[in-house]
């Protein structure tokens, strides 16, 4: 029996996971660089350490002066095109690759409280892994489209995903109605340790995290174990940064410790959302970090979209087969038969008549 020590501490660690600020970690992946620019003033209000090696200028430097005044006239110029105002929807955003200098950047934008985020990572390749493989895993992807059961669609995702990646493991992770988490499909690399089967209780994933994940379809960590970039405020005593919409928001301490307890270095998830609740996740494990590239990334948010729009079809297609056999139910006689009798029996009755189509 777990003694009451084991059980303060569970409950402390349960209750400071759901407290937690992830939305707002004070730092972000140190791979890519960030900025907030006020969307009026053009003014930086905040930015992360890693200015200076992707923008060749330091932090302190960008601080509290206006994108006009840092950055070249052709740079700011797209920049300017890219600010994300207030009264668009939440989910715009921008991306592509400018030059800073003799450096050429990938860049997104993303709107947050007045101000326009902008992402910075340098153009990478992802090795062998990438749009490039699509051809070789087509026969995969087929089998993906032709799904006709949700088990079907499981099982075909996570071995494209997984053969498409070359992640070490492809899983779909699904919550039911109280949030109670179960690894419903896999696959694996020969020898890797499998989850399939394994059920998580609703804390695993803490309300806050659900509801950050379902405003962010992908989210990747590139290495566990890697030194964050601190974000600095122009104002000393401004509020954290809400990083909900980025893709290099940092990552919670309690979610890398549970990673590497797991033996995973890297991971990339597609967020499922389903009749305006998290349905769960399509996630990749690595067992060593990983960057993946921005066309991998962009085409799997176009499969996230595929995967989201086929599961929505396959439950519509079991609830009118439901309906349609509810129907059918409804037109058996013996079916009306065993409905007479139970009301017979609630009423506490001698008798009953039934009567259909004038017959009796």
């Amino acid at each position: 029996m777990p003694s009451s020590g084991y059980n303060v501490d569970l409950d402390a660690a349960l209750k400071h996971c759901a407290s937690e600020q992830v939305h707002t970690p004070g730092h972000i992946q140190s791979y890519g660089a960030l900025i907030a620019v006020d969307n009026e003033t053009l003014e930086i209000k905040y930015a992360s350490e890693t200015t200076v090696d992707l923008l060749r200028v330091r932090h302190d430097h960008l601080l509290g002066r206006s994108l006009k005044t840092v950055f070249s006239r052709r740079a700011q110029g797209i920049l300017s095109q890219w600010m994300v105002p207030p009264d668009n929807p939440s989910n715009t955003s921008y991306s592509g690759r400018v030059a800073f200098g003799l450096n050429d950047v990938l860049v997104r934008s993303t709107g947050a409280g007045g101000m326009t985020l902008f992402e910075f990572e340098a153009p990478q390749k992802d090795g062998d892994h990438g749009i490039g493989a699509v051809n070789e895993t087509e026969p995969l992807l087929k089998k993906t489209y032709a799904a006709s059961t949700h088990q079907e669609l499981f099982d075909t995702s996570v071995q494209f995903l997984q053969a498409l990646t070359g992640y070490d493991r492809a899983m779909v992770y699904s919550l039911d109605s109280e949030n109670n988490g179960t690894v419903v499909s896999e696959a694996t690399c020969d020898g890797y340790e499998s989850f399939l089967g394994l059920k998580f209780p609703a804390w695993d994933i803490p309300p806050q995290a659900r509801a950050m994940m379902m405003k962010q379809p992908l989210r990747y960590i590139a290495d566990v174990d890697a030194t964050p970039s601190p974000l600095h405020a122009f104002d000393p005593s401004a509020p954290d940064l809400d990083l909900t919409r980025t893709q290099l928001r940092g990552v919670s301490p309690v979610h890398l410790e549970y990673l590497r307890n797991m033996n995973v270095r890297s991971s990339l998830s597609l967020n499922i959302v389903l009749g305006g609740r998290l349905w769960g996740t399509v996630s990749l494990h690595h067992g060593v970090p990983r960057y993946p590239d921005q066309s991998l990334r962009q085409f799997c948010l176009r499969f996230a979209e595929f995967f989201n729009d086929r599961l929505e079809a396959l439950v519509h297609k079991r609830r009118l087969s439901s309906w349609h056999k509810r129907c059918s139910d409804l037109v058996n006689p013996s079916y009306e038969k065993r409905r007479l009798a139970h009301l017979v029996n609630a009423l506490e009755a001698d008798g009953g008549v039934l009567i259909q189509n004038q017959d009796i």
